[in-house]
């Protein structure tokens, strides 16, 4: 029990989190929700419910609170179609009802360059798969890459014209490039996923994050970067995450 609340104390640390107002939108629009880093005691549950999947650092522990494993190794399109009979198809179904639900999947990852490596490599891996047209993702990230979408327009939110948050990108940026840098690929490499369909940057205080160490909103303490993923293809009737993006952040 010891490591499992260690681990959740690695989990919440020095992270951004997608505002749970958010996440209940994806939920009442027929989305499950499910946190790819989390921790039993800060995952995700809709009001309505009173439990919830997730994915988290110590699997052995944390599957007796609805952990589902480790984001780095879980096989999404077993998450989307569990073989019959088996314990995830159970745990889903305690949870998610109808099997036919579009999964809503976050990504509110903990600030270690090594872990949003993994995890942003295994989304651009999984996106070139074409895993699912019932399956999309939510990144909330610190301004610290520019990532460069190619099929999808940057939104700048300052209430300046976007000046003010164009500087905080530039100087974002900046910071990974003193000292002595490690190079990643997978900036240059999600920014060709035809998967990215939203993304905007919020400066100063157009942006409230939920803080998951001190439980309550905070304001202006980071730029912050919100990304919304989703498949190219048919959604089957259901809103797209642009859609539900838009509507939430830009009423």
């Amino acid at each position: 029990m010891l490591r499992s609340l260690v681990g959740s104390e690695m989990c919440i640390r020095d992270r951004l989190c997608a505002d749970p107002a958010l996440k209940e939108v994806f939920q009442t629009e027929g989305y499950h929700v499910v946190d790819l880093c989390a921790s039993p005691i800060n995952a995700f549950v809709m009001k309505s419910s009173a439990t919830n999947v997730f994915c988290s650092a110590f699997f052995d522990i944390d599957y007796f609170f609805g952990s589902l494993g480790s984001a780095t190794t879980l096989d999404l399109k077993e998450l989307e179609k569990p073989h019959p009979g088996s314990w995830l198809e159970a745990r889903l179904q305690s949870v998610n009802g109808a099997s036919n639900k579009p999964l809503c999947l976050t990504l509110d990852v903990p600030y270690d360059e090594d872990l949003c490596n993994l995890l942003f490599a295994k989304l651009k891996k999984d996106c070139d798969a074409n895993i699912s047209s019932k399956m999309c993702f939510l990144l909330v990230l610190p301004l610290w890459w520019n990532i460069a979408f190619k099929h999808c327009n940057k939104q700048l939110v300052d209430g300046q014209n976007g000046a003010t948050a164009t500087t905080a990108m530039e100087q974002g940026v900046s910071y990974l490039n003193k000292g002595y840098p490690v190079t990643y690929t997978w900036p240059e490499e999600l920014a060709e996923s035809t998967w990215a369909e939203f993304d905007a940057i919020f400066v100063k205080d157009t942006y409230s994050y939920f803080c998951t160490v001190s439980n309550k909103f905070l304001d202006g303490v980071t730029a912050t970067e919100v990304i919304g993923f989703g498949s190219p293809s048919e959604s089957d009737g259901f809103p797209s995450p642009k859609q539900i993006l838009n509507e939430f952040y830009f009423p």
